[in-house]
């Protein structure tokens, strides 16, 4: 009895609530010395998430200050007259610095808020709904780079997740695929009930596709990219327990995502 009690309590161990396990003795002394030791490791894994979840927000936080001020300022500095060319090429090049570490720090707040479980509001999402608007979002950078757009949209494709989850898993995708495509390239997206896959024309990638979710890792080409996007959208499919995938042939990338288990 006294092990199927402490048996019972490790199973319900949540990390998220913050809560040690607390095990009371049971007179039994080989189980109270395993209570004992069950307790302190709960308690410090605990204060070990904690900790590190308040110091992700708060250096979340207090870099986004500096991060804003300074590019504030450097767009003030554009502005002044006399500029040489070289003053302004040298501040053009800080302020790219300074957007990319930005976006960068924001990228790796969201991954670790994933990774942390903190996205837990389920709730029946209309993707075929939330992929037209996305796509709505995006058409004004399509046009732009004269890409060719190609959808079939299967009608009340239902999933249970968190909103915000899938609203980032359909902007890192479509942002990926119009990012890195060519100029006058092709899109190819089809949703149904199952899976949802995204095409699109790019350049040959010496590195494979699964290696295309690695942090960090970029292919030629991609310099200013962050290098997370697609980290972020694997990280969200293991969460929601989907499947996915990334194949290059030749010119051709397609990103293929399997959900089947998951409508609701």
């Amino acid at each position: 009895r006294p092990f199927n009690l402490t048996l019972e309590k490790i199973k319900n161990f949540n990390i998220k609530s913050l809560q040690p396990t607390v095990l009371g003795k049971t007179g039994i002394k080989e189980f109270d010395i395993l209570n004992g030791f069950i307790n302190q490791m709960t308690e410090k894994v605990s204060s070990d998430y904690r900790n590190l979840k308040e110091f992700t927000e708060n250096a979340s936080h207090e870099l986004q200050t500096p991060l804003a001020i300074t590019k504030g300022k450097l767009e003030l500095l554009l502005q002044q007259e006399n500029l040489t060319q070289d003053h302004i090429d040298l501040i053009e090049s800080s302020y790219e610095s300074i957007i990319h570490m930005s976006k960068l720090n924001k990228s790796l707040t969201l991954l670790s808020k994933i990774e942390n479980e903190e996205f837990s509001n389920k709730e029946s999402i209309n993707v075929s709904l939330e992929l037209n608007k996305a796509l709505t979002d995006f058409n004004d950078l399509m046009k732009l780079k004269k890409l060719k757009l190609e959808t079939s949209i299967q009608d009340n494709v239902v999933l249970e997740n968190d909103k915000t989850l899938i609203k980032v898993l359909l902007n890192n995708l479509l942002q990926n695929a119009i990012r890195h495509n060519n100029e006058g390239g092709e899109i190819i997206l089809n949703l149904t009930k199952s899976t949802l896959i995204i095409k699109n024309t790019g350049n040959e990638q010496d590195i494979t596709g699964e290696q295309m979710f690695e942090r960090f890792k970029k292919g030629k080409h991609s310099e200013k990219n962050t290098g997370l996007g697609l980290s972020i959208v694997q990280k969200i499919c293991e969460l929601s327990h989907y499947g996915i995938s990334y194949d290059i042939k030749k010119e051709w990338h397609k990103v293929t995502i399997t959900f089947e288990k998951n409508t609701a």
